[in-house]
């Protein structure tokens, strides 16, 4: 993992390559939950192989691990989120994607949580303006409240095969 002595935790950060960093460093500390919210998954170089690998090591954990996702808009995950949607095929027993109903597409900001001690923020989708914590249990406590409203805001589940007639 790269050194992360240039992007302090606890400090509003700004930059894209600089999420991208924190968002995969985030995802490491990962050791029984991860939670993540993104309107739509195209930020933070989610369709990356590094972090599908990351994905990928975390659930391969064992099967108490447990990856949810929560989006507004699925469409960008369905044409290009192919490395999520295949761990979704092998993990599926350990992992959910989530879609929003109309009453949560408020919501504009994303957040990771890791273990319900270490969390990424991006305050608002369209701007690349964000705060990480590390063994910060009580800094996650509003988030994974919020991100359980997203859940109950979001009846929908995405699967990993498509059915048809």
């Amino acid at each position: 993992m790269a050194d992360m002595d240039d992007l302090p935790a606890g400090k509003i950060i700004i930059g894209e390559r600089d999420y991208e960093r924190a968002l995969a460093h985030i995802l490491a500390q990962a050791e029984k939950s991860l939670c993540i919210f993104d309107p739509d998954l195209s930020r933070g170089a989610f369709n990356s192989l590094q972090l599908a690998d990351l994905l990928q090591q975390f659930l391969a954990k064992g099967p108490y691990v447990k990856l949810q996702m929560i989006v507004h808009d699925a469409h960008y995950l369905h044409a290009y989120g192919v490395r999520i949607l295949k761990l979704l095929s092998v993990y599926g027993h350990q992992m959910e994607i989530r879609v929003t109903d109309a009453r949560a597409h408020i919501a504009q900001d994303a957040m990771v949580i890791s273990d319900g001690t270490h969390y990424l923020h991006r305050f608002h989708i369209q701007q690349a303006r964000f705060k990480y914590m590390l063994n910060q249990a009580s800094a996650c406590k509003p988030l994974l409240e919020r991100f359980e409203e997203l859940v109950e805001a979001s009846p929908t589940l995405i699967t990993a095969t498509t059915l048809g007639l």
